[in-house]
């Protein structure tokens, strides 16, 4: 499945996976992507939609960070 959209942010991009994105979670995938520990990109899968802690159907990687909360927070 090809990239649909690349949003680029103040440190690192974000690269959508899908056409079907409201503009709270392009928001929220923009924040998380202006983090200083955010590593390389970050991904919006096809069924991303907007979460508590970080956007539900997000991948997000960091370097020299551990984020607990930032996927679950929603499903606990």
């Amino acid at each position: 499945m090809p990239i649909k959209k690349v949003i680029a942010s103040k440190r690192v991009p974000v690269k959508i996976w899908t056409d079907d994105v409201d503009d709270r979670s392009l928001q929220q995938l923009s924040n998380i992507a202006s983090m200083p520990f955010i590593h390389h990109h970050v991904a919006a899968m096809p069924d991303v939609h907007l979460g508590i802690g970080a956007t539900m159907g997000s991948v997000i990687a960091t370097h020299k960070a551990i984020i607990p909360a930032a996927v679950g927070v929603d499903i606990g």
